[in-house]
């Protein structure tokens, strides 16, 4: 191989892992959004906020436009023990521990450290009003995530049901590093002054405090939230289920309550298109009260947890109950979103956002993801069929009709063992689908210019037809080189594609289907090249002999009812969206006088997104 080869091969490989890597970059990670509005009353002078959400817009020029403020502070926290200022007045601009904020007409913008908010931070806001102002952000929630300067103070805030807030006491009563420790309260006149009586003083929604930590803590509040996926749950467009973990940090039993709220729409145009809420079910398994499955989360759903011990609850999304999204023209994205509300009886909430995205989200761009290139002529604002994609799955034979012995030889009888097949079937965007003989993930080379830009990403492909294999590249490794995936059934002989009748995963009307083996077939049952009955030859070997004669067309009549649970019972997360199934029926015409009528179960897998075989796409 000269160095001309070389140098074309490796900008093969270059762009076949650029536009991979490439693919992954933009697609998935559209910036997330589930909105909600935190309000805060400013009062005249000196206020210590917390914020729950992050705000958008969050610079500060955006957020204080129209606020009659006179500075903002951002605690800038350090790694060595706060020096405790106990009068705000007396704050200087340029200090380490500080970023200042002062707009434009209050001060000098040189002194402007403070550009931006955050979530799950702290400030002080001091109002020139001589009433009190109400600041509402909106923005995305955020879980606080704590991690305490040890033998220090520190300048917190925790998410607080406004309702019924709890006290200072039995909010830390749960961490040895902060029972009984000092805890001090802005006043509005700038002076920091300690908290008289922990027991009846109660933690307010919004505000922020000083609080002494006498060693190493994380504790974020009596309700303890972790989840799988850091500060969100993100269930993408495949991810069937995750879990959040409850615990208890206290020393009493408690009850979390998981209530499901609706998303407000997003805060600018720049943001995923809100498509509707997300609906979520989680799963039970009580053999007391023989209670075991996958359940939809209610309104307010109770969880009791024991002191000190944590409790994970699986959660799923329910897709096939997604709201069907029309998305708007331009969009940057779209998502389904929601908040789930973790809150006990005693005031302590932490509320956690919630996305999922369907194959239809994202129009013209949901196909270029799933398949590349967009077949000309499809609209902006089409999105593909739900169920678009390659579906993989069994067939499992239950019942054999009798052809003789019977009253009715048409009847599907119980068999003594089982029999299994594979399934694969494809729907393109348009929702029709194919039943397939065998299919093969390849690859496409993206293309790039001379001067090493990229003109088009490279992406995986599914093909059929044996004579487009050399046009593809691998889409796996092995032994070091790409190779294409293959899969293949022995349940079906046909070549090419076999389109079915009737809407894919539809309750009400069956998947139907033809597959005919003609009676000269390589693979007719009744034919046999070298054996002078089944050859269809006459005694000459010279005269094709017609149907009848030695062999028979064979006709199998296929039919799918989907249904709308696991057809043997099974509590399934994904069902009706990533897997689907039901009754399967066969009946087979040309082996005998007499239709042969097979029936069982089947159920199918979405492997692939891709919508398009072949050169389709």
């Amino acid at each position: 191989m000269n160095m001309t080869t070389d140098l074309k091969e490796g900008r093969r490989q270059i762009g076949r892992w650029m536009g991979l890597l490439i693919t992954l970059c933009l697609f998935p990670c559209i910036c997330l959004g589930q909105w909600t509005t935190q309000t805060i009353v400013l009062r005249p002078g000196w206020n210590a906020v917390y914020l729950e959400v992050q705000p958008e817009p969050r610079d500060c020029d955006s957020i204080f436009s129209s606020l009659p403020v006179e500075s903002i502070w951002g605690w800038n926290r350090r790694f060595t023990t706060v020096q405790f200022i106990q009068d705000a007045n007396q704050l200087l601009p340029g200090r380490p521990d500080w970023l200042t904020y002062f707009p434009g007409a209050t001060g000098d913008p040189a002194l402007n450290t403070l550009f931006a908010l955050h979530g799950d931070r702290c400030y002080l806001v001091k109002s020139t009003a001589s009433q009190p102002v109400t600041w509402t952000l909106k923005g995305r929630p955020v879980p606080p995530v704590k991690d305490w300067l040890a033998g220090s103070m520190n300048l917190v805030g925790f998410p607080i049901d406004g309702t019924s807030p709890p006290s200072f006491a039995s909010f830390f009563a749960g961490s040895a590093a902060h029972a009984g420790q000092a805890v001090y309260r802005l006043q509005s006149s700038g002076l920091w002054t300690p908290v008289a009586n922990p027991v009846t003083e109660r933690l307010n929604s919004g505000e922020a405090f000083w609080v002494f930590t006498s060693g190493a803590s994380t504790y974020g509040g009596p309700i303890g939230v972790k989840l799988e996926q850091s500060q969100k749950i993100d269930f993408g467009r495949t991810v069937p289920e995750t879990w959040i973990s409850l615990k208890n940090v206290s020393k009493q039993p408690r009850s979390f309550q998981l209530i499901p709220n609706a998303s407000q729409t997003p805060a600018d145009a720049n943001s995923p298109a809100l498509a509707g809420g997300v609906p979520l079910s989680y799963w039970q398994f009580n053999l007391a009260s023989k209670q075991y499955g996958w359940y939809p989360l209610e309104p307010q759903t109770t969880i009791t947890v024991a002191p000190g011990q944590e409790t994970k609850v699986r959660l799923a999304v329910r897709r096939k109950d997604l709201t069907p999204f029309l998305p708007p023209v331009g969009n940057v994205g779209v998502e389904y979103q929601s908040l789930l509300t973790v809150i006990d009886q005693v005031g302590n909430r932490v509320t956690v956002p919630v996305t999922a995205r369907s194959a239809v989200s994202g129009g013209k761009s949901a196909l270029a993801a799933f398949g590349g290139v967009v077949p000309p002529g499809t609209a902006s604002d089409t999105p593909p069929d739900v169920h678009a994609g390659l579906w993989v799955g069994t067939a499992v034979i239950q019942k054999v009709s009798q052809t003789s012995g019977s009253s009715d030889p048409t009847v599907p009888r119980a068999t003594g063992s089982q029999a299994q097949f594979r399934l694969i079937v494809h729907v393109n965007s348009s929702g029709q689908a194919r039943l397939l003989q065998q299919v093969m993930l390849m690859w496409t080379n993206g293309v790039v210019d001379s001067f090493g830009n990229i003109q088009q990403l490279g992406r995986q492909v599914l093909i059929t037809d044996d004579s487009l294999v050399s046009q593809f590249g691998g889409a796996a490794l092995r032994d070091g080189k790409p190779v294409a995936r293959r899969i293949s059934t022995i349940g079906f002989g046909f070549s090419g594609l076999l389109p079915l009748a009737g809407p894919f995963g539809d309750l009400q009307n069956p998947l139907t289907g033809t597959v005919v083996t003609g009676y000269d077939d390589p693979l007719n049952p009744f034919k046999h090249r070298f054996h002078p009955d089944h050859d269809n030859l006459d005694a000459e070997l010279s005269v094709v002999l017609p149907e009848g004669v030695e062999a028979y067309t064979i006709r199998r009549l296929l039919q799918l009812n989907f249904s709308a649970e696991d057809p043997e019972g099974r509590a399934r997360a994904q069902w009706g969206d990533s897997e689907l199934g039901g009754t399967y029926i066969e009946t087979i015409m040309g082996i005998h006088k007499v239709p042969i009528v097979i029936q069982g179960i089947f159920r199918l897998n979405r492997v692939s997104l891709i919508p398009f075989l072949n050169t389709e796409g």
